[in-house]
């Protein structure tokens, strides 16, 4: 009757099938580097369904047709000369929306994963390369320097078959260096340690800190092993978990986080902890057979 609160509770499959997605995204970068192999130029052109234009179209408007959450993550701590960016809008029909880490969950991993072949590609190390592109940010470096530490990179005496990946992020204001040990078992990339150093500034709640990071990587690791939803004629083929995969327990990592607070005003820490995860284990792939995975989630390898 009127004036009668009732409970309805949405089923698996209705939450599903009537979510907002993350967006669909292509992306296209080109680096130059100079006789030194320093890098001078990228070019970084994204393609993508949007958000804002969708969610809050007047601030896509305002913006003059930029997309905001979309591109978030282009803007680098990185010393490079001649940096350009590109964004082109695609509408495909279904209805995107924000998701944890939003645009550097992918940027990101554009970025770092070129970054680490570059630096492979004039035979430098990946961690000392990023802290030369880094002379101007030592926040940066800091980060690079501690995550190095403690994952014992270029030192550790690793199993048979077991490789290290680096990635940085400075997304949110906030700086994170991580590194995780993969390996391949049955052609597909297994994560068994990670480690991360972060530099938020002020670190208010530094427990709480460490517990972001590591249900970043928790959230990272499954979108890049596992997480994805196909369409057929606009309609969602995944409708519950049977067939939309998430990570077991027996996948999760161990985490170890060092959380280093500065004299700074305090940046986001809800997602800085997944950007990095998915670049530092394409990074690792590469290392162990030589392939270089430019899609998420992973394919077989």
């Amino acid at each position: 009757m009127p004036g009668t609160p009732i409970q309805v509770i949405w089923t698996r499959e209705d939450d599903m099938v009537h979510d907002k997605y993350r967006p669909m995204t292509g992306q296209h970068l080109v680096a130059g580097v100079d006789a030194q192999g320093k890098l001078v130029g990228l070019l970084h052109r994204v393609v993508s369904e949007g958000i804002y234009s969708r969610v809050v179209p007047p601030a896509f408007k305002a913006a003059g047709g930029k997309d905001a959450p979309v591109m978030e993550g282009v803007e680098i701590t990185y010393d490079i000369p001649d940096h350009s960016v590109q964004f082109m809008i695609e509408e495909r029909g279904i209805d995107a929306g924000f998701w944890r880490a939003v645009g550097p969950g992918y940027t990101k991993f554009a970025i770092e994963t070129l970054i680490d072949e570059v630096a492979r590609g004039v035979k430098a190390d990946p961690l000392t390369y990023r802290m030369d592109l880094l002379q101007k940010h030592p926040r940066g470096q800091a980060v690079l320097k501690a995550v190095g530490e403690m994952s014992q990179w270029g030192k550790a005496k690793l199993p048979k078959g077991h490789a290290l990946g680096l990635a940085y992020s400075d997304a949110w204001n906030t700086y994170c260096g991580m590194v995780v040990q993969v390996s391949i078992e049955k052609g597909r990339p297994k994560v068994h340690k990670v480690w991360s150093a972060v530099d938020c500034g002020h670190a208010l709640q530094p427990q709480n800190i460490q517990a972001q990071i590591e249900g970043s990587v928790i959230f990272g690791l499954s979108a890049a092993l596992h997480e994805r939803m196909d369409f057929r004629a606009g309609e969602p083929l995944q409708t519950n978990l049977n067939t939309y995969q998430v990570l077991r327990a027996n996948e999760t990592p161990e985490v170890f986080v060092k959380v280093m607070p500065t004299d700074n005003h305090p940046g986001g820490i809800g997602e800085v902890g997944l950007p990095p995860l998915a670049p530092a284990m394409a990074n690792a792939i590469a290392s162990l057979n030589g392939k270089r995975l430019r899609a998420l989630p992973f394919p077989m390898v």
